[in-house]
């Protein structure tokens, strides 16, 4: 997890100084993946909440978020509204 916080120090200035709001949700959306494998739920849901803020205008990216943040909820032992974010993410997906 270490080696994934330094990856993302460096890569949200450089996607924020090129105002790239897509760039910077993709890695806080794989930033909070990391963190619920290394079991640090509470920040995963603070940085997938970012993720989903920084991705809700992107119909075909949207997606993802939202699996992520169901991710988090689910793993959080929150299944309801796991499953109404996960059915989201699937209508938006197709």
């Amino acid at each position: 997890i270490d080696e994934v916080r330094a990856l993302v120090a460096r890569a949200v200035p450089m996607a924020r100084e090129q105002n790239d709001q897509v760039v910077e949700g993709m890695i806080m959306a794989s930033l909070a993946r990391a963190l619920v494998e290394n079991g640090e739920l509470l920040e995963a849901e603070e940085v997938s909440i970012r993720a989903l803020g920084l991705l809700e205008a992107v119909t075909g990216i949207l997606p993802f978020a939202q699996a992520t943040r169901a991710l988090v909820l689910s793993a959080q032992g929150r299944p309801d509204e796991a499953l109404s974010i996960s059915r989201a993410a699937y209508a938006g997906y197709c």
